[in-house]
C-alpha cells in the first residue's frame, strides 16, 4: 500500500527494441555483473514494469544484476502480428527472442555464462526450452512451470471442450494421437542443458506437480544438475503473505545459487521480514 518508491542506487528502467524483440530493460547503477532474462506466463499477457515477483527484480538490481523482461513473440500488447508470429512456431521465435536478449546483455558486458533464464508458468516452460536450444547460460529458475503441454491441453479439453479451438490455433491439435509440443519433458531435460532449479506448489491446478516431478526424475536419470523445491499448500501463485514471502525466498535463493560464483551475498532480502508476517 502507498506510493511506489523510485529505483535506488542509480538503477533505471526503459523499453528497448532489440531488432524485432521488445524488452523491458532494468539496469543497475554500475556495470552489470550478470543478467536475468525473465519470461512471463500466459502466454498472451504483457509485462510493463519492474514490480514482478514481489519486488524480486529490485533485489537483483541491488546486487548489480540486470533484468531483461522480454515480451516474446506470442505476448499481447504489441499488435496481433506479434502475438500470432509464435503460433505453431514457438521454438523458432523463442530462439530469435532469446538470441536478441543475449546479444543485448553482451553489449552491456555480460557474457552468456553470466545470464540466467527465469520464467513462471508458461514462461517457466519456455525458460527450460531456452536452456535446451541455447546452451551455455548460467542456468534456469523455473517457477510453477508448464512442462508437458500435451498432457496439459488434454486435461484442459477434457474439463472444458471449448478449450480445444484456442489451443489448436496456437499449437496445433495436441489431442490427436502422436501429437508433439514444444514443451515436452524429453525435449526439456536436454543432456547439454545447464543447471535448473524448479519451484512448484503442491496444490497448483494449472502446472501439475506430477508433470514437474516426472520431468525432475527424468533429469535425475540423465544425471543433470536439477533441483526441485515443492511448496506445501501453494497453488499456481502464492495466496497469502506467508506463502508470498516463502516464494520470494525460494526464488532469491535459487537465483543466488546460480549467481553465487559472481561474488554476491548469499543473504536473502525481503520486502517484509518473515517475523512481520502473520
Amino acid at each position: 500500500p502507498g506510493g511506489v518508491p523510485p529505483l535506488g542506487g542509480g538503477a533505471r528502467s526503459r523499453h528497448h527494441w532489440q531488432g524485432a524483440t521488445p524488452i523491458h530493460v532494468h539496469l543497475p547503477g554500475g556495470r552489470p555483473t550478470g543478467a536475468v532474462i525473465s519470461l512471463h506466463g500466459g502466454p498472451e499477457i504483457v509485462e510493463r514494469d519492474e514490480l514482478r515477483f514481489d519486488g524480486l527484480y529490485r533485489r537483483l538490481l541491488e546486487r548489480g544484476i540486470a533484468v531483461l523482461a522480454v515480451n516474446y513473440a506470442g505476448s499481447s500488447g504489441y499488435g496481433a502480428a506479434h502475438t500470432r508470429r509464435a503460433w505453431r512456431a514457438w521454438e523458432e521465435t523463442l530462439r530469435e527472442d532469446l538470441t536478441a536478449c543475449l546479444a543485448f546483455a553482451e553489449q552491456k558486458g555480460v557474457p552468456r555464462d553470466r545470464t540466467i533464464l527465469l520464467g513462471a508458468s508458461f514462461g517457466g516452460g519456455l525458460a527450460l526450452l531456452g536452456n535446451a536450444i541455447l546452451p551455455g547460460t548460467a542456468g534456469v529458475v523455473a517457477c510453477s512451470p508448464l512442462v508437458d503441454l500435451v498432457r496439459h491441453v488434454r486435461r484442459m479439453v477434457e474439463e472444458d471442450p471449448r478449450c480445444r479451438a484456442w489451443f489448436t490455433r496456437r499449437f496445433g491439435d495436441l489431442t490427436a494421437e502422436g501429437a508433439t509440443a514444444p514443451l515436452d519433458p524429453v525435449r526439456l531435460a536436454c543432456p547439454r542443458s545447464g543447471p535448473v532449479l524448479l519451484v512448484q506448489g503442491d496444490r497448483d491446478p494449472i502446472s501439475d506437480l506430477g508433470d514437474v516431478r516426472d520431468l525432475a526424475r527424468l533429469a535425475a536419470e540423465r544425471g543433470l544438475p536439477w533441483e526441485l523445491v515443492v511448496e506445501p499448500g501453494v497453488g499456481h501463485r502464492p495466496a497469502t503473505l506467508r506463502q508470498a514471502l516463502n516464494r520470494h525466498r525460494n526464488l532469491m535463493e535459487a537465483l543466488e545459487k546460480l549467481a553465487g560464483q559472481w561474488g554476491h551475498s548469499a543473504e536473502t532480502e525481503f520486502l517484509v521480514r518473515p517475523a512481520d508476517a502473520t
